[in-house]
């Protein structure tokens, strides 16, 4: 999902847009992320048997796997970002070291009757980071990136469950 750009999407009727965003990295709220990639996947292997027909005897419960996160941020509220990680206990000063969580909600502020949307992702891993000095005016930015271990969505209000969506197998464990 790219938050940098103010792309229009509706929920219920009501526009939304990157404005209505909020980012949150293990319990502290940030202003600058500019973008955020990530998805996941469960992909389930074809059985084939001896059927004279050729039809798939099923499919297997697949896999899950988040797929590598990617993340732009304003260079001031980067520096706040290596902070937080570095700090965390068991982080021994090093950003790599700590897992942590993310969470974008997407709602309209002081609007409780509105729904709320958001997407969250636990036990990331920070395994990257770019910086680049562009030739115009533009904001500096870090571009970071890494793994994590699941994603889950949840909508909320105005006909909405509140139940986590999500692809991983929670009965298996």
């Amino acid at each position: 999902m790219s938050i940098g750009v103010d792309k229009v999407f509706r929920l219920s009727g009501v526009i939304f847009s990157r404005t209505n965003t909020r980012s949150i990295i293990s319990g502290v709220p940030y202003t600058g992320v500019k973008e955020f990639d990530i998805s996941d996947k469960r992909e389930g292997e074809i059985v084939f048997g001896q059927r004279t027909s050729g039809i798939p005897l099923g499919i297997t419960e697949g896999v899950y796997q988040v797929e590598d996160w990617n993340m732009t941020l304003y260079a001031d509220s980067y520096e706040l970002f290596m902070e937080q990680l570095s700090i965390t206990p068991g982080a021994n000063l090093s950003a790599g070291n700590v897992r942590f969580m993310y969470t974008l909600t997407i709602s309209l502020p002081g609007n409780p009757t509105m729904p709320t949307l958001s997407l969250s992702v636990f036990g990331m891993k920070l395994e990257g980071r770019a910086f680049s000095l562009v030739d115009d005016a533009s904001a500096l930015v870090w571009k970071i990136k890494g793994k994590a271990l699941i994603m889950t969505t949840v909508g909320e209000g105005v006909s909405l469950s509140g139940v986590p969506s999500y692809l991983a197998n929670y009965l298996a464990q």
